[in-house]
């Protein structure tokens, strides 16, 4: 054990059991490692093998909750295993499939055992069960998923504990030993579990196995199929498993020994969320090494080095989606500058402009329409499946096309109001603007400027055949994805001008960006097989809202069946939800100024990604 409280100097020691046992001269010195020779409830008899103090004698293991003297663990480096065939032989599996789980179907079957989809076995997914299935089980699953050799098996399971808290899932920890000696394997585990469906935890596991249904096939493919092809380590895989009967999952790794030596190396502390300045070197060396590792992944899924390509569908698309929000939060806090989540405000001496930043600001116009092209070469390489969902009121994933719907409106509504907040200006509504064209002799041409983007935007989601049902199935959706970049790039450019002194006004370049990606965007929502959506401006759905009102009121006045109102409350919310994107434009401008865009840029790229969770049905073939 080790004695860990550096209260006074050490640890009060005492020759006898007894807290009224004589006290020793000297206390057990802080860091001190000591041998166990008698343990009696608070009260351990030791020997000291490392350190200061009496040679032997009696000292409280706590005191009022805290922790005197702890285990003292070491911890052996597991050698390497060659993983690759392991992940070469699950790539050639088939692929799973998924059918969103309903809130009947958890309530009554979250306690039940069922098959997962990956491996067809039944698995523990609470501590309990885990121990009731104990070795065997484990011998079992690790075999099948071929992550320890089949001439060895797990002979013990012990010191199983489980944990109730964190993110989307409860945890495990647990150790085992195997029948013959292995190096290379850990006896060290770890396993995520769904959260209980009772007391505190009862609304987090609806969200995660109903809103967020399927989702953790993306994290288990991953493990089970790129462990040994990623560009970074993560922790070994054991074994995955989801069971789409019941939404019960389980997924086993290594256990991360935080904050001890790992072979040559130390490994970082767990660290809490969002508090940066505990980092143990700069932020900027975090950073820069998660975006570099980000970029050489998917430079590598780009060049199917991960994977063939037919393969890589089997990941789900929320993978891409987490990632591209990451990002988009990284640049935020990037461009800000001033907190970087930090504890104190960063002070920013005033520069001179860099090269590079004083180049886009004197060639911004030709810089942005390079970047105008290149986002519309982007979104070209999207691959449209032509399909038809039905009437909008009648569609069976109404609620999550209503939520996307809304979702976009907020990000255009953000976009726009930045642009009227900041350069006094709008980028999606295009009303006023071609009203304001008519002054084309005495500066109208900006106005026309705005209109033209905001069409050649639409003209690349046409000219792509943008898939009309992505967004709301959760598919990759390139031209959305385009249309964020746009809106980052609007962020760039508008943050060089201010730099180099040339400030951006009402006929700043960075607007042009802006309105081709609510071109895009709205291009793409306009060709929804069930209805053309807006989410970029709002006078026809309010004519809408009006009109589906007056034939409700005029029905319920004749007596008559009235029409259903799922229709007025799409175009609703719709316009509710533009509203509140100004809202917060107007909250976040004072902060962030114009780079504020980011976040409304980072929702777009997590709906372009598939990260929001919607009802996928089958659509019928157009």
């Amino acid at each position: 054990m080790a004695a860990s409280s550096a209260d006074k100097g050490g640890i009060l020691v005492r020759d006898g059991e007894s807290t009224s046992s004589t006290q020793l001269p000297d206390r057990l010195s802080t860091g001190a490692i000591i041998e166990q020779l008698a343990l009696k409830g608070q009260r351990l008899q030791y020997g000291l093998l490392k350190g200061t103090g009496p040679q032997q004698g009696w000292i409280s293991i706590s005191l009022s909750g805290k922790d005197l003297a702890v285990p003292y663990i070491v911890h052996v480096a597991v050698l390497p295993r060659d993983t690759e065939p392991r992940c070469a032989h699950e790539l050639t599996t088939a692929p799973v499939s998924w059918t969103p789980v309903s809130h009947t179907q958890l309530q009554e079957k979250h306690q039940q055992m069922a098959p997962g989809i990956m491996y067809h076995m039944e698995f523990p997914f609470t501590a309990e069960l885990l121990q009731k299935m104990g070795p065997a089980w484990l011998t079992k699953a690790f075999h099948t998923a071929r992550s320890i050799p089949e001439d060895n098996k797990v002979k013990a399971l012990k010191n199983v504990k489980e944990y109730i808290g964190g993110g989307n899932c409860a945890k495990l920890v647990f150790d085992v030993e195997y029948e013959k000696d292995a190096p290379d394997l850990h006896t060290k585990l770890f396993a995520k579990i769904p959260f209980p469906l009772a007391g505190n935890t009862l609304s987090d596991r609806m969200a995660s196995s109903v809103m967020q249904s399927g989702s953790e096939i993306g994290e288990i493919n991953a493990q089970r199929m790129l462990e040994s092809r990623l560009p970074f380590q993560i922790p070994r895989y054991y074994f995955g498993d989801v069971s789409n009967e019941t939404s019960n999952w389980i997924l086993i790794t290594e256990r991360i020994p935080f904050g001890l030596k790992d072979g040559d190396r130390k490994m970082d502390p767990a660290y809490d969320k969002m508090k940066d300045w505990e980092l143990k070197g700069t932020m900027e060396e975090y950073y820069f090494l998660l975006v570099k590792k980000g970029a050489r992944m998917a430079g590598m899924d780009k060049a199917e080095k991960l994977a063939p390509r037919a393969a890589m569908a089997l990941l789900s698309s929320r993978v891409r989606g987490f990632a591209l929000l990451a990002l988009g939060v990284l640049a935020l806090w990037n461009f800000e500058g001033q907190t970087a989540f930090g504890k104190a405000p960063v002070v920013v001496e005033e520069t001179e402009a860099s090269g590079l930043t004083k180049a886009v600001a004197d060639h911004a116009l030709l810089v942005s329409t390079l970047l105008m092209i290149a986002c519309g070469a982007f979104a070209y390489t999207e691959k449209g499946l032509p399909q038809a969902a039905g009437p909008a009121e009648k569609r069976p994933d109404y609620n999550s096309f209503l939520m996307i719907q809304n979702i976009l409106c907020f990000a255009s509504g953000y976009v726009n109001a930045l642009a009227i907040i900041d350069m006094g200006m709008t980028v999606s509504h295009q009303s006023g603007n071609t009203s304001h064209t008519g002054l084309i002799l005495n500066g109208g041409a900006k106005f026309f400027h705005l209109m033209l983007t905001f069409c050649i935007g639409s003209f690349v989601a046409g000219l792509s055949k943008c898939d009309q049902e992505a967004v709301y199935q959760g598919r990759y959706s390139p031209n959305l994805l385009a249309a964020a970049f746009a809106t980052v790039f609007g962020c760039g450019v508008h943050y060089c001008k201010a730099e180099a002194g040339l400030g951006n006004d009402a006929a700043s370049e960075s607007l042009l960006l802006w309105a081709f990606a609510q071109g895009i965007q709205n291009g793409i929502t306009r060709r929804c097989s069930s209805l053309p959506i807006c989410t970029t401006h709002f006078t026809g759905y309010l004519t809408d809202v009006g009109v589906g009102l007056g034939l409700w009121a005029r029905a319920q006045a004749d007596g008559a069946e009235p029409p259903t109102l799922l229709k007025v409350l799409l175009f609703a919310a719709g316009i509710f939800f533009f509203g509140l994107g100004g809202v917060a434009a107007m909250e976040t401008h004072p902060i962030w100024g114009a780079q504020a865009a980011l976040v409304p840029a980072a929702i777009m790229a997590a709906v372009a990604g598939g990260l929001i969770p919607v009802i996928k049905t089958p659509a019928k073939t157009a």
